[in-house]
């Protein structure tokens, strides 16, 4: 992601979990960040960790259920985002029908989605469906790349980042 746009912008991370993604963004200037998950004891060590980062003037937390947007039911976010970020949430078949619906939902014209996903062999067909389901959804690729890192838990682990377009 181009330091320039994070702290010119207003994101929106997806499926937030501990948070790391969004509180990284605000530590490194971007003015406002929304982080949303699904699950309340997620949200109640998001908001938790926002107060610890002392990030509570920049980072806001709201539940965001995937299942509903994607099947029509609107939630009221502040507004619609230029930048949207996700990390690790492409591990069911339902994710990956549901994100891109997501993203359509509350992302600006013109905005991009950054994802980072372990490609983890239990899982080739969600990530394979999730692309699809990208592309049925009018977004295009603008740019994806196989990496390895390391995981905690396996070692040398194998990942894929994408910036998509709508």
């Amino acid at each position: 992601m181009p330091l320039d746009k994070i702290q010119s912008t207003f994101i929106l991370e997806i499926g937030t979990g501990t948070g790391l993604v969004g509180l990284t963004c605000a530590m490194i200037g971007c003015p406002s960040v929304l982080l949303t998950d699904y699950h309340l004891n997620v949200l109640s060590n998001v908001a938790y960790n926002i107060n610890l980062n002392q990030l509570q003037n920049i980072v806001k937390v709201e539940k965001l259920d995937w299942k509903e947007v994607a099947n029509g039911v609107k939630q009221e976010l502040q507004q619609n985002f230029d930048i949207i970020v996700g990390a690790d949430i492409v591990y069911e078949v339902a994710h990956a029908n549901w994100i891109p619906k997501v993203i359509k939902q509350y992302m600006k014209k013109d905005g991009i989605f950054y994802l980072m996903v372990p490609l983890r062999p239990t899982h080739t067909l969600e990530i394979e469906l999730f692309e699809r389901c990208m592309e049925e959804q009018g977004f295009f690729l603008q740019y994806r790349q196989d990496q390895q890192g390391l995981d905690d838990f396996i070692g040398i682990q194998n990942y894929r980042y994408y910036e998509f377009r709508y």
